[in-house]
């Protein structure tokens, strides 16, 4: 399924550039430490998370072709390990990626808090165009949408989404990531693994410098699992369009 993607509407806020028509301030509380985490909302103290993402960033890698609006550039197309592969998410996985989503349903919406997403009457039909959009979309270099697999091929435990933080007009040489995997495999500890593994295939086979990893601050685990792969922490950012509960953790990994 199209989720509504990680820089574009998490919590239904705009976030670095194609949420909701909302603006893109967000308050903001620089902390050096995981364990001291607190969320600030105050108005007074916003701050642009776009000036806030690129400030931060180091100088962007001299790359040709780059990594987003170039279709010169070639993206990996598969990561396999021992317990998941992963490939380009398209319209050929929607009974897969379909059974997946609405399984873990009530699991997504609880934890990714992105909206109604997956709505109780979400179709197949519904779901296959929405696959579609993201393969054109990998396909323009506008984002990267994996499925996660067994790796046996036969059934969808995830997925991971990759998007710009920048426009076509500017682009950067970061990505912002957003993975979910099916409840089931919780307890065997596979969103640890799938992140370990994603952000070392970044590293290895990816030009981006940095790769920032919002997640919902009641996401007690996700939060967790960022800091347990030894991400680093960056900010904390409360993203208050609409509700002063809807604040995220932003990890971050720079080459």
């Amino acid at each position: 399924m199209r989720a509504p993607s990680i820089v574009h509407s998490i919590g239904g806020a705009r976030f670095v550039q194609r949420f909701s028509s909302g603006g893109v301030d967000s308050p903001a509380s620089r902390l050096g430490d995981m364990n001291t985490l607190r969320i600030t909302g105050a108005p007074c103290v916003l701050v642009s998370l776009w000036f806030l993402l690129t400030s931060c960033a180091s100088p962007a890698m001299t790359t040709d072709p780059a990594p987003w609006f170039d279709t010169r550039y070639s993206p990996p197309t598969e990561l396999s390990t021992s317990r998941m592969h992963l490939e380009p998410l398209a319209a050929q996985h929607v009974e897969l990626d379909f059974a997946a989503l609405m399984g873990s349903r009530e699991h997504l919406q609880a934890t990714l808090r992105w909206g109604s997403w997956p709505r109780g009457d979400f179709t197949v039909d519904e779901n296959r165009k929405d696959l579609e959009r993201h393969w054109q979309e990998f396909v323009d270099r506008e984002g990267y949408a994996y499925t996660v697999l067994t790796p046996d091929r036969t059934r969808c435990i995830g997925c991971i989404y990759l998007e710009p933080t920048g426009t076509r007009a500017s682009p950067t040489n970061e990505a912002a990531l957003a993975y979910w995997v099916i409840e089931d495999e919780l307890a065997t500890d596979l969103d640890g693994h799938l992140l370990a593994e994603v952000i070392a295939w970044i590293e290895r086979d990816w030009s981006f410098d940095r790769v920032v990893i919002p997640t919902h601050i009641d996401n007690k685990r996700g939060v967790a699992v960022a800091a347990r792969v030894a991400l680093q922490r960056l900010d904390s950012i409360s993203l208050t369009e609409e509700s002063p509960d809807d604040a995220h953790v932003i990890a971050v990994w720079k080459r």
